[in-house]
């Protein structure tokens, strides 16, 4: 992961359910936690003219064969709950940008 940020305009992330110090503590160790993240990198296999790249494999091998990475961003909404049966998270992709 290279980066993360906190998303503060959606209205359910306000953290204003809790004290300063705890919402600094929540984050920090939220950014923490996906700064250990890893990702594979979006790729474009660039094949030679000529050969359809319909018929290629998914790994981009052959002779001649480019790669190319692209740069995504990736959003995710977490929700922590505190249940009967214990602490529940959910994550949920909200969308993507390309760079």
């Amino acid at each position: 992961m290279e980066s993360s940020k906190l998303i503060k305009d959606m209205p359910s992330c306000n953290g204003s359910w809790v004290s300063n110090d705890a919402y600094s503590l929540f984050v920090d160790s939220a950014r923490d936690a996906v700064s250990e993240w890893y990702f594979l990198p979006t790729r474009v296999c660039i094949y030679p003219e000529g050969v359809d790249a319909d018929k290629q494999s998914d790994d981009c091998s052959g002779k001649d064969v480019r790669v190319r990475d692209i740069p995504i961003k990736l959003a995710y909404r977490f929700t922590f709950l505190q249940t009967p049966n214990g602490p529940k998270v959910r994550a949920e992709h909200t969308g993507f940008q390309h760079q």
